[in-house]
């Protein structure tokens, strides 16, 4: 299955090459939404929640209520969720699932707390896990969108692995290759497959990049 996203950025749908330059700017975000309405699911990033500058939670609220009542789509709503307020604000805007990512490490730890948290708050069924990849290893970034490439060794299998024997695995997990991201690149490495991993995103440009992929 395919899933389009809409990365917002300052009240615009962008495209950042790995995740930090600006490759373009789309103003009509809600004609965007209107080219995606076939598509059974779509992600929404609020990347100015997710850098720490603001947020776009109308238009995500919007993109949602139109999402859901006019075409019928499930929204997962990704960016800036590091705590359950934030998490439960998303549900009532209409979010059906919220994508957790840097929050979910503490210290090199998974957090376990805020996991517990939002299984409580808001249903594991809920919460997917996003798990940024560079070369092969797991990585987080800086408030300001820089990836942080040292602060994380483990591979996708270790941390995928124990989140879910500690059943904290949440509704599925989404890889998304840092080093690919915006590039509409083929290189695979940040993409090997894996029995924990139901997601994967980041230079998904041609259909050959997706082939092969369930």
């Amino acid at each position: 299955m395919l899933i389009p996203c809409i990365d917002l950025q300052d009240g615009q749908a962008v495209q950042l090459v790995h995740g930090r330059r600006r490759e373009l700017a789309v103003a009509d975000v809600f004609g965007l939404l209107e080219r995606f309405k076939k598509y059974p699911w779509l992600h929404v990033i609020d990347l100015d929640a997710a850098m720490r500058k603001g947020e776009n939670n109308k238009l995500v609220e919007e993109l949602c209520r139109r999402a859901k009542t006019d075409y019928g789509m499930k929204v997962r709503v990704g960016g800036g969720i590091r705590t359950t307020a934030r998490a439960k604000r998303l549900v009532k805007l209409g979010a059906e699932q919220v994508i957790l990512g840097s929050a979910v490490f503490v210290a090199g730890e998974i957090n376990l707390k805020l996991l517990r948290e939002l299984k409580k708050a808001v249903s594991q069924r809920r919460v997917v896990i996003a798990l940024d990849t560079w070369r092969g290893k797991i990585t987080v970034r800086d408030c300001a969108g820089h990836v942080a490439r040292e602060n994380y060794g483990a591979g996708v299998e270790e941390i995928a692995g124990a989140c879910a024997a500690r059943g904290h695995g949440g509704a599925g997990a989404a890889l998304c290759g840092v080093s690919l991201h915006g590039c509409g690149s083929r290189r695979d490495d940040d993409r090997r497959e894996s029995e924990m991993v139901s997601i994967f995103a980041g230079g998904d440009g041609t259909s050959d990049h997706c082939g092969g992929r369930d």
